[in-house]
């Protein structure tokens, strides 16, 4: 394990009814997730409007980067909100 892998994701979702979702986890935690489910575990009405095979493809292109800070920060039309970070 890396000392990137051992950063935090910071990942926050807001569902045009207004639920609010924060999810917190290193990096190496992520990458596990997203490997084996292709694609981060949120409720479809959390991402509703955005492409999520972009999304992973764009996360995972930071993690092969080791990208710091903020990686998306995506507001939908149907008033969706996604924003992933990547820091200590």
């Amino acid at each position: 394990m890396t000392f990137y892998d051992r950063k935090l994701v910071r990942m926050t979702a807001v569902t045009p009814k207004g639920d609010d979702v924060k999810l917190q986890l290193p990096v190496a935690a992520v990458k596990r997730l997203i490997d084996q489910a292709g694609k981060l575990p949120l409720p479809d009405d959390m991402v509703q409007g955005i492409d999520t095979a972009e999304l992973m493809e764009i996360i995972r292109t930071c993690f092969e980067a080791e990208t710091e800070g903020e990686l998306v920060n995506v507001s939908s039309s149907g008033g969706a909100k996604f924003r992933v970070s990547i820091g200590d």
